[in-house]
Parts: structure tokens; C-alpha cells; sequence
């Protein structure tokens, strides 16, 4: 899970060097050559849309999503343990339920053959890295899961 977690992450990057390039070519040649890309916008969406699905099973595995550190930090060793648990299941139940609700939406894409307005890019990659990153979150959180149970029979064996 490590390395496919990573992957996906050098893939974001990739995407957010895209957004990058693109917006650049836009700009020069808008400016400069006053002939501008009419596509920069759809495909810059694309791009920022992937970039940040792509990161969402590595942020849940290495836990580095966004924390209110006066609840993950302050309380009690088993507040925060009890906290650990309840976050795990939110996410696993909402990466769930995402999960359960874009299977449908890909299946209408691949029926359709439905493409980008503007392009014509085919939808079809790009609407895939939702289901697939929602399902590698929710095997991340359970992983986390896991590693909170295993450290806790760790921590009560040695107690």
C-alpha cells in the first residue's frame, strides 16, 4: 500500500506540474503570441480535480490530513486513542459511501463515451481516479485502523 500510496503522490505532483505548464503556455500565448488556448481551463480542472484525489490515500496513511491539534494533541493518552478510532471510522465510512456513490457515475461515463466539452479529452481517466482513490483510502484507513489496534496490544502487553 506504501508504494502504490507513493505513486499516487508522484502522479499528483505530476498533475500539479501540468496545472503549472499549462497556465504558462496559456499566459504566452495569450500575451505574447495573441493566439490563446481555449482549452487551459477545462484541462487545468482536470488536472487540479486528479492532484487532489490522487494524494487522498497517502494523507490517510500517514495521517496528514488537516487536525484541530487541541482535540489530537491535548487530551489524555486514551481520549486521544478513543479520538484515533473515531477519525479512522469517519473516514473509512465516508471514503465508503463515496465509494458506493462514484461506481454508478463511471459506469454512466463508460456508457456514454463522454468527453470534455472543449478538448474532447475522454472523461473516462479521469472520472476513474475518483472510485480508485476513494477505495485505496478506505483500505489506507483500515490499515490504520489495524496499526491503532496493534499498537494498543503493544502498549497494554508492555504495561
Amino acid at each position: 500500500m506504501q508504494l502504490i500510496a507513493r505513486c499516487m503522490v508522484v502522479l499528483a505532483a505530476l498533475a500539479g506540474l501540468g496545472m503549472v505548464v499549462m497556465v504558462s503556455v496559456g499566459v504566452v500565448m495569450r500575451y505574447f503570441l495573441n493566439s490563446p488556448l481555449n482549452f487551459t481551463e477545462e484541462v487545468v480542472g482536470l488536472l487540479l480535480s486528479a492532484s487532489l484525489f490522487l494524494m487522498l490515500p497517502y494523507l490517510t496513511l500517514h495521517d496528514k490530513h488537516v487536525q484541530i491539534t487541541l482535540l489530537t494533541q491535548h487530551p489524555a493518552e486514551k481520549i486521544r486513542w478513543v479520538l484515533k478510532i473515531l477519525k479512522q471510522l469517519v473516514t473509512l465510512a465516508f471514503f465508503a459511501w463515496m465509494l458506493y456513490e462514484t461506481v454508478p457515475w463511471l459506469q454512466f461515463a463508460i456508457k456514454l463515451n463522454l468527453k470534455t466539452e472543449i478538448s474532447r479529452l475522454s472523461l473516462l481517466p479521469w472520472m476513474a481516479i475518483l472510485p480508485i482513490s476513494f477505495f485505496l483510502t478506505c483500505v489506507a484507513s483500515l490499515l490504520c485502523l489495524w496499526q491503532i489496534r496493534r499498537s494498543s496490544q503493544d502498549s497494554s502487553s508492555a504495561g
